[in-house]
């Protein structure tokens, strides 16, 4: 009796507030994130195929990950714009996960090659910054490569130990120094395990730089940076 009570409220409120296309708001008649013609206009990065220069040159002389993935191109104004913007400020977490399992999808032959040693690795969110928000979008990412992959997701690796503003108006070098002492890697032995470093949006490079040190700490395998979105500026 009560699911079908609940059942007849889900529909009744979807009625007056029906839901919308996260880009251009059209009345959505399935349940899904963006209209079809948004989603097909999705600029997708497909660094699975092709070699993608912006990606490397972000880290050129700094660090030396096993490899660096995008899903989708970042453009201020554009579709890509509007889904990370509701995933991190209006309580969207859907986004992070469907779309991480479809980045999941198309990285899965070519990147994944043991399952058993294999761990994704969230860029974690201070747990002030984390309540607030009521989740951490780059786990739900992690969380939807790992349900495409089959593998763990361990959230306890890295921790983020400074509360700090939003990087988002500051340059790399700037990036970098308020980040610098900001996240740290869990006394653990990781000499046995790939390790897969996710983050939602990838500009400066500047977050996942010292996630990445950070992490060398634990002797990994080899550490492959996974983000879902990037931006083709600095």
């Amino acid at each position: 009796m009560w699911y079908k009570l609940k059942d007849y409220l889900s529909g009744f409120v979807s009625l007056i507030y029906p839901s919308v296309c996260t880009s251009c708001k059209a009345i959505l008649t399935e349940d899904t994130i963006l209209c079809s013609n948004c989603y097909h206009r999705l600029p997708k990065v497909n660094s699975h195929i092709n070699q993608v220069p912006f990606l490397t040159e972000k880290f050129y002389g700094r660090i030396s990950p096993d490899g660096i993935y995008a899903y989708l191109l970042y453009n201020k104004k554009g579709i890509v714009q509007d889904l990370i913007f509701d995933l991190k400020y209006k309580n969207k977490p859907d986004i992070g996960y469907v779309f991480g399992r479809e980045f999941g999808d198309d990285l899965r032959d070519k990147l994944l090659k043991n399952k058993e040693n294999t761990v994704l690795v969230p860029v974690p969110l201070h747990k002030t910054k984390e309540k607030l928000r009521g989740y951490n979008q780059s786990l739900l990412i992690a969380q939807g490569i790992a349900d495409s992959w089959q593998v763990t997701v361990d959230d306890g690796l890295l921790k983020r130990i400074k509360f700090g503003a939003s990087q988002t108006t500051k340059g790399r070098l700037n990036r970098w120094e308020a980040l610098s002492d900001t996240y740290k890697a869990a006394k653990k032995d990781c000499s046995d395990k790939h390790l897969f470093l996710v983050d939602d949006i990838l500009t400066t490079g500047a977050t996942l730089e010292v996630c990445y040190n950070e992490l060398q700490k634990m002797r990994p395998l080899s550490i492959t940076l996974l983000s879902l979105a990037i931006t083709t500026s600095n």
